[in-house]
Order: C-alpha cells, then structure tokens, then sequence
C-alpha cells in the first residue's frame, strides 16, 4: 500500500472509532422503548441529520457522477426542485403521522383502514423494500469508495460499512445517531465549500476554467475541449442534449416527491421536539443544503474538465479531490463519504429496524421491553445482510440512475397513496389497495418495455408516455374509480383519523401553511424559468464572459460552511452548556 492509503486507513478507522464512542457516550441521555420515536429534537438536529441522511452515495458521489456524464443542468434543476417539493411535503407529512401517532409508513395502514389486513401488508413490503434499496445502494457507494481509493475487494468493503454501521446503530439509538450524523453533516458541509475555494485557487475562477474549454459563451468549444469530448453547452443550466420535456418533468418529479414517503426522512421529522421544530428544521435545510448539493454537482464538470473519461464517473469527486489537495483531499473525502454513507445506512437500518420490531409485536404481545429489544438488534441483523446481498445488484447501472429508477416507481404508486391516505376523506381501503398494485406493476412493465432504468428515466414508456406519469394516470383512475364507487362511510376509517376529518381546521391555521404557500411560489417561479430556457428564449446560463457564475458558486461555498457552523453552534450549546439552553 501507499503512504497515501496507508493514512486512509488509519484516519478512517480513527474517524469510526470516534462516532462509535461518541454514539455510545449520547444514547447514555435517554432511551426509548423498542419500536418507539422519542419526541425531542430539536429544529437544528432535524435540519442536520436529515442533510446527513439526504447525502448518502447517491448524492456526494452519483450527483458529481451524474453532471460528469450529462452535464450540470440535469442535476441543477432536479436539486432545486427536489429541495422545494421536500420544504412544502415533508413537514406536512410529518405532522399528520404525528397526529394520529404512527411511528412509521407501515402503521398508515391500519391507523386508517384498522380492518385490512392486505394494505398493512402492502404498506409494510413497500416501506421494507425502500429502506433495503437505500442501504443497498449506500452500501454499493462505500464498498466502490474503499475499492476505489484503497484497493479492496468490493465485498470486504461491503462487509466493513455495513458491520460498522450496525455497530453505530446498535450504540446510538435514533436521539443519539441524529445528534452525531448533525456533526458528520457539519463535517461534510464545510469540506464541500473549503475544496470550492481551492478549485479557484488553482483554475483562477470557474467562468476562466470553463471558457478555457467551451469559449466565453459556452458554445464555441475550443480545441482542449474537444481533446475532453466535452459537447457545446455542456456546462450550461439550460442545456440538456437528449432530454424532452416530459421526460425531463417526470425525472424532476421522481427526485422531488419521494420524501415525504421515506421512512428515513420522515422518521427524524416525526422525533421533532414540537411541531415547530419540524417546520424550522426544513427551512434551514433548504436554505443551507440546496447551495451544498448544489456545489457537489459542480464538482462532476470541475472533473470534466480535467478527465476525458473516467471507468467509474460515480468517484470523479473523489479524483477531483485528489487532484486540487494531493493525498490530503483523499483522506478529507473518504472521511466525508464514509460520513454520508454512514450516516443513511444507519437511519434506515434504525428505521427498518422499528418496521420489523412493531410487526413483531402485533405476532409475540404482552412481551417484556427486553425481549422487543432483542428482537429489534435481531431484525436490524436481518436488514444489514439483506442489505449487503443486494448491494452488488442495485450499483450495477450507477448509482444516481438506480437511485431515480427506484424512485420513479414509488412516487408512481406510493407517494399518491401515502397522500390520499393521510389527506383524502373519502378515500377508501379498496381503491388504496388495488391501486398501489396496479401501479407498481404498471410502471414496472412501462420500464421494462422501455428498454430499462435509464431510458425510463429519460421519458420511456407505453404510448410514449413517461413511465411515471403512466403509473400516475393508472392510479389515480382507480382511485377516484374505486372511491366514489361505494358511499362514504366514516366507520371504515380508524378512530384517530375519524377524529382528525372531523377537525375542519382552516388552512391558515395548518403547521406550516405559510410555507406551503411560499414553496408553492417558488415552485412555480422556478418551473418558468427552467421551461423559458428549455425552451430557448432565455440564453445560455451561464456563459462566461462575465463574472456571475463564478459569484454564484463562492456564495454557495461561503453558504455551505457559514451554515454548517451555524448548526454547529447551536449543538455545542446543546452538548456543553446549560439545561436550559438545550
């Protein structure tokens, strides 16, 4: 091994060490019932560790991927969108699980339709699948990390990320794990801008570094860019060669609408101190992480410029990194991708984990808490070597474009039904159950006919139309079909939720109506101005003859770690200072 590697492997192991003592130290201040949310973080730990869950391999590593193979505007416009769909569904979401008090997806079901066992079981596969996907695919993203920078065998890297995140969850518990994925988020936050302001140092500035490849409008490729095989446009946020419109509409909306039924995401929303709480954390989020993605984009054309082509694009930010700091920027980003895959193997193996346990209880009940607890460890041990079996098969497309695949499918046919469900009276067990079948083998036959993944995402489907939107159209045929097919009979519905439609609560009145209203602006505001550039009648952006792409990308640098130390502040005012400032 190298000097290079050799330090690699000791910082790493050093940096497990340090967050496993320090899980452990944390889960000392409190514990909660096998299977149970505890009520109490606070607004800054939700903001913190939901970046740190939403920046698993698919994000530090298949974001810069991504822009290295198509281009920024892809990536560019499904960030911002996927930011503002998540400030407006998410907190909303939260709050009404929290209302009628489910701790996860799976308990939607029968909090709503008490008397159908067949949705429980739907709501539970989907919600159990989902959450080994994305320890699958974050496993696949370390296990490609420690092959890539270390040269180990790709399934002895899958055995360490996974055997030490069972360890970190095993330790921590949620309240402790979301208190120390915050600190690996900081970590990461202030990473991201600080190699930024080295890709300046060393290039002069972006719109330099860029022009010297594509001429000042972006366009006029120059014979170093035609040496890379760079395409005109390439860096242009408008430019998206291949993609139509409702191709790329549905690709948006595949990365936009998944969260609010994600169970790792809604399981820190649902841990929030006061409703509050919820609603402040995802205002940070946006503010804070939408520039930091943002910036792990750029990092895909800062390499494709540097790289003519590259066997893996999903590690060009790790060759990026290389490159700018020398042996330095490969520990520093190995540390920063072991904190992002760290920390979203644990929370879904956390929240999976409470799936299981709360399944098992409605088997074995009248247990002692010990004997749930052991079975939550036993069912957590379960979910990881699912896990690391499925890895190898979910990373073999790249792992941005298995990510949207899968994501595609679930907002198709569980978004709609997690939402009707939480939100829609009439909506009854019939109409949720047939449809979220139908959908899923609708939109996974639309795939197949397609030609796979990729060509899905890129608007494939039966009748040229995007699988998608076809899966939307099946269910919600059905469910308006089914609904309306029978009179409305308020008994079908469980009593938290007869208590909650009887609450004729105003909209003004609603947590977080105001940012529902400001998103839903922002939304619109940014739809027209994607679709005027689309569409050509708005010029290239940005070109380079000016200094305002290389403005944007500082300020998102000095946003990244300025809002990193923000959150910072406030938990080290949590861990040291008085009770009353906690």
């Amino acid at each position: 091994m190298s000097s290079v590697q050799i330090i690699s492997v000791v910082a790493v192991i050093a940096y497990m060490a340090v967050i496993l003592i320090a899980a452990r130290l944390l889960s000392k201040r409190g514990k909660t019932a096998a299977g149970e949310v505890s009520h109490n973080l606070p607004w800054y730990i939700i903001a913190g560790c939901t970046m740190a869950t939403i920046t698993n391999a698919a994000q530090l590593l298949g974001n810069a991927g991504a822009s290295f193979q198509v281009g920024y505007a892809q990536m560019f416009w499904a960030n911002i969108f996927a930011a503002l769909f998540m400030f407006i569904t998410v907190p909303l979401m939260a709050n009404r699980m929290r209302t009628v008090q489910c701790n996860t997806l799976a308990e939607l079901a029968v909090k709503r339709f008490p008397k159908s066992t067949r949705m429980n079981v739907v709501l539970t596969a989907w919600s159990l699948f989902w959450g080994l996907f994305a320890n699958a695919l974050s496993v696949f993203g370390g296990a490609v990390v420690l092959q890539t920078l270390l040269g180990v065998n790709f399934w002895v890297g899958a055995v360490i990320v996974i055997g030490v995140a069972i360890v970190y969850n095993a330790l921590g518990g949620m309240e402790a794990m979301s208190i120390v994925d915050t600190v690996q988020y900081i970590f990461i936050g202030i990473l991201v801008g600080i190699l930024t302001f080295l890709l300046f140092k060393e290039y002069g500035s972006f719109s330099a570094f860029a022009s010297a490849l594509l001429g000042n409008t972006g366009y006029n490729l120059t014979a170093a860019g035609e040496a890379l095989g760079i395409t005109p446009g390439f860096f242009d946020v408008f430019h998206m060669p291949g993609w139509g419109a409702k191709g790329f509409i549905a690709y948006i909306l595949a990365c936009s609408l998944w969260a609010c039924c994600d169970l790792g995401v809604i399981g820190r929303f649902l841990a929030q101190r006061t409703r509050g709480d919820g609603t402040r954390g995802m205002r940070a989020y946006t503010i804070i992480f939408l520039p930091t993605v943002l910036l792990m984009a750029s990092y895909g054309i800062w390499g494709r410029g540097m790289f003519a082509s590259l066997d893996a694009p999903d590690s060009v930010v790790l060759l990026v990194a290389e490159k700018i700091m020398g042996g330095a920027g490969t520990v520093l980003f190995l540390l920063a991708t072991a904190a992002a895959i760290l920390s979203t193997v644990g929370a879904y193996i956390n929240a999976v984990g409470m799936t299981c346990v709360n399944i098992y209880k409605k088997v074995k009940k009248d247990q002692s808490e010990k004997h749930y607890k052991i079975a939550e460890i036993c069912s957590t041990l379960i979910v990881a070597i699912l896990s690391l079996l499925m890895a190898k098969i979910f990373g073999y497309s790249g792992i941005s474009i298995t990510a949207v695949a899968v994501q595609m499918i679930l907002v198709a046919t569980l978004t709609p039904t997690v939402l009707c469900t939480c939100f829609w009276k009439r909506f009854n067990e019939r109409a949720a159950f047939w449809g979220v079948v139908l959908g899923i083998v609708i939109s996974m036959a639309s795939m197949f006919y397609a030609g796979g993944a990729y060509a899905a995402i890129m608007g494939g489907g039966f009748f040229g139309i995007p699988t998608l939107f076809l899966g939307w159209i099946v269910v919600l045929i059905v469910f308006v079909g089914l609904s309306f097919s029978k009179p409305y009979t308020v008994e079908d519905n469980g009593p938290e939720f007869r208590a909650l439609f009887e609450n004729k609560q105003p909209f003004s009145k609603m947590d977080g109506a105001k940012d529902i209203v400001v998103g839903g602006i922002l939304i619109i505001a940014a739809a027209i101005i994607c679709g005027l550039g689309l569409t050509g009648k708005l010029g290239a952006f940005p070109t380079f003859d000016n200094p305002i792409a290389d403005i944007a990308l500082i300020a998102f640098a000095c946003i990244s770690i300025v809002g990193a130390l923000f959150l910072g502040s406030f938990l080290v005012r949590r861990t040291f200072g008085k009770k009353s400032d906690r």
